[in-house]
């Protein structure tokens, strides 16, 4: 067999390199060593069980990006402004108060009351550390220390828990 262009790795990025070249007329060879499709829920070809999942989620999904821009118009009403990193700490926030709320980052299960009770605990502690004049780049530094403690209480726990079943 003879290619012009041969791409190691079936991966996302692989694969996606090798479509995109394909497409565009160079002739490809992929080499990995997973059968295809993979059974995973990403890249060009999926799983039916995958599709099956997406089917069954596409209205929720649809929903909830629908959404996003009523949250942006909310938000700048809010705060009477429109700068471009508004939001720029969300993500931050949003993980510390899953990770504070006992979701585990290597996988597994939480409750959504829990999350509810670590957002509120983010909350409380950003409000305390704007009364108390804190700066911003400060509150970011506080918010992942109070992350990078959550995350070493759950692999703490994990330990614990895998001990337990020894």
């Amino acid at each position: 067999m003879k290619a012009d262009v041969v791409v190691v790795g079936g991966g996302p990025a692989g694969a996606s390199a090798a479509i995109r070249l394909a497409r565009r007329g160079v002739d490809v060879c992929l080499l990995d060593r997973a059968r295809f499709p993979r059974h995973k829920l990403c890249g060009d070809t999926l799983n039916p069980g995958a599709l099956a999942v997406i089917r069954r989620h596409a209205d929720v999904t649809s929903l909830i990006e629908g959404s996003d821009p009523i949250g942006g118009m909310l938000l700048t009403a809010r705060l009477d402004t429109g700068e471009a990193n508004i939001g720029a700490s969300m993500p931050l926030e949003s993980i510390a108060a899953c990770v504070i709320a006992g979701v585990s980052l290597r996988g597994g299960l939480g409750r959504v009351e829990n999350v509810v009770l670590g957002a509120l605990f983010i909350g409380l502690v950003q409000n305390g550390m704007n009364l108390a004049r804190i700066e911003s780049y400060l509150q970011t530094v506080v918010l992942g220390l109070l992350l990078i403690l959550a995350v070493i209480a759950d692999r703490v726990r994990l330990r614990y828990i895998a001990n337990l079943k020894d």
